[in-house]
C-alpha cells in the first residue's frame, strides 16, 4: 500500500473520518511488521545478520562499523570495528578500537588461537591463558591470582640476560629435580622434591657494608654449643618423603640456647588446584510460542479485524549447569621453624677461638709451673750437695 498522506491544508483538509481511516489503514499494515521487530532495549536475531560496506583500501572510519554508547555524564563513546588491509579474507585482521581513548582492546570469555599470539601491550585474562607453543609479549605477562603454568614435555621458562643478550637462563623440572640452567655453564642450581638444594657454593651476604652496631661476640660460645642437642632422626613422610637417616639440630632447642639463630614458625595459606562442581552459564536456544495478529483479507480500516494465530520462534536463554572445573582453593599450612646455619657456624668458630685461648693460657701457666718446679728441684739438689 502506498503512503497515505492526510490533507491538513486549510480551510477544510480531509474530514475526520477520512483522516482516521488513513491512520487505521497504515497502522494495519505496520502492526504485523512491528510484531517481530526488535524491542527498544535489545532483541535476538534468529538467523544470520549481514552488514556490508563498500570495498576500500583505506584503514579509516569510512568502512568501519561503529557502536555508540552514551555514558552516565552524557558523553558519547564510540567503538569502531574494521578490517586491516590484506591480500584476501584470510590475510585481514579484525581491529576493535575505542575512538575516545585510542586504545585497541579485544575482550572475550574464551578464545582459541591456532597461530602466534603477539601483543605490543598487556594481555590480561581473569582465567587461564593456554598456549600450545610460544607466547611472545612486548611487555610483562602478569598473573594476579592463579600464576603462570607451563605444561608438556618441553615445559619451562626462559629469560634472556638484560645486559648480555647472548646469555639465557631457564627454569624447568626434570623428573624430581627443579633446575636453573644457564646456556654457558649448564645446570647451576638444583632442588629435589625432598628439599635438598645443590649448587657450586652458597654464600650468605656478610659484608660490613650491610651491618650496623658491629661488636665482638663476648658470650660463652663454648657453653652454648655444649647446650645444643645433636640428634639422629627421620623426617615425617607428610613433610618430606625420604628414607634417609639424618643427623642435625632441633630448632626449638637452638632457639632456647641462642634465640636469634632460629625463626618462629609461620602459619600461612597456599592456593592449590582442585576439581570442583561449579555453576556454569550456557546460552541455549528454546522454542517459544507467541501470539500473532494478522489482518483479515479485504481489511476494512473502519472496522479492523484480525486473525489470531500462534507461531513458534526461537529465543536464547541462560541455562545454569553443574560442571567439573579446575579451581584454586586456599589451604592453610605451616612453615616450620628453621635454623640459621651461618650463626651456628659463627658460634662454632667463636667456641674454637675461646678454647684456643684457654689452652694457650693453660699452656703458659703450665710452663710457669714447670719452670718453678725445676728451680725448686735445683735448689734442693744444691742443698743436698752442701750437706
Amino acid at each position: 500500500m502506498a503512503r497515505l498522506v492526510i490533507n491538513t491544508d486549510p480551510p477544510i483538509g480531509d474530514p475526520a473520518p477520512t483522516a482516521f481511516n488513513k491512520v487505521n489503514a497504515m497502522t494495519a499494515e505496520l502492526y504485523p511488521l512491528a510484531t517481530g521487530a526488535f524491542p527498544k532495549t535489545g532483541g535476538t536475531v534468529a538467523g544470520v545478520l549481514a552488514v556490508s560496506a563498500p570495498a576500500s583500501s583505506n584503514n579509516d572510519t569510512s568502512r568501519a562499523y561503529s557502536l555508540l554508547e552514551q555514558g552516565a555524564g552524557g558523553e558519547v563513546r564510540r567503538m569502531d570495528i574494521s578490517l586491516l588491509n590484506g591480500a584476501g579474507p584470510t590475510a585481514r585482521q579484525i581491529v576493535f578500537r575505542a575512538i575516545n581513548t585510542g586504545e585497541y582492546r579485544f575482550e572475550v570469555a574464551a578464545a582459541t588461537y591456532s597461530g602466534t599470539v603477539s601483543a605490543a601491550g598487556a594481555v590480561s585474562s581473569s582465567n587461564a591463558v593456554t598456549a600450545g607453543s610460544i607466547m611472545t609479549a612486548g611487555s610483562a605477562i602478569t598473573s594476579n591470582s592463579n600464576g603462570v603454568t607451563s605444561n608438556g614435555a618441553g615445559c619451562g621458562f626462559t629469560m634472556n640476560d638484560r645486559i648480555d643478550f647472548a646469555q639465557s637462563w631457564s627454569q624447568y623440572v626434570n623428573g624430581t629435580v627443579y633446575s636453573v640452567w644457564n646456556n654457558t655453564n649448564g645446570n647451576v642450581f638444583n632442588v629435589t622434591r625432598a628439599g635438598a638444594a645443590t649448587a657450586a657454593s652458597f654464600s650468605p651476604i656478610s659484608s660490613a657494608d650491610v651491618k650496623d652496631n658491629i661488636e665482638g661476640y663476648t658470650g660463652d660460645a663454648d657453653s652454648e654449643l655444649d647446650r645444643m642437642v645433636v640428634i639422629e632422626y627421620n623426617y615425617r613422610p607428610e613433610f618430606v618423603d625420604i628414607q634417609k637417616r639424618c643427623v642435625g639440630f632441633l630448632a626449638e632447642n637452638v632457639a632456647d640456647v641462642h634465640p636469634s639463630a632460629s625463626d618462629e614458625e609461620v602459619s600461612t595459606t597456599a592456593q592449590i588446584e582442585v576439581e570442583r562442581e561449579v555453576d556454569v552459564e550456557h546460552l541455549v536456544w528454546r522454542d517459544v510460542e507467541m501470539e500473532v495478529l494478522t489482518p483479515v483479507e479485504e481489511f476494512d480500516p473502519d472496522s479492523p479485524q484480525y486473525v489470531r494465530s500462534v507461531e513458534t520462534v526461537r529465543q536464547q536463554f541462560i541455562e545454569v549447569r553443574k560442571e567439573l572445573h579446575k579451581v584454586f582453593e586456599e589451604v592453610p599450612y605451616t612453615i616450620p621453624r628453621n635454623v640459621d646455619l651461618m650463626q651456628i657456624l659463627a658460634l662454632t668458630v667463636r667456641s674454637h677461638q675461646q678454647k684456643s685461648k684457654r689452652i694457650r693460657d693453660l699452656e703458659a701457666a703450665l710452663a710457669d709451673a714447670v719452670a718453678g718446679l725445676a728451680a725448686a728441684v735445683a735448689r734442693i739438689d744444691a742443698l743436698e750437695s752442701a750437706t
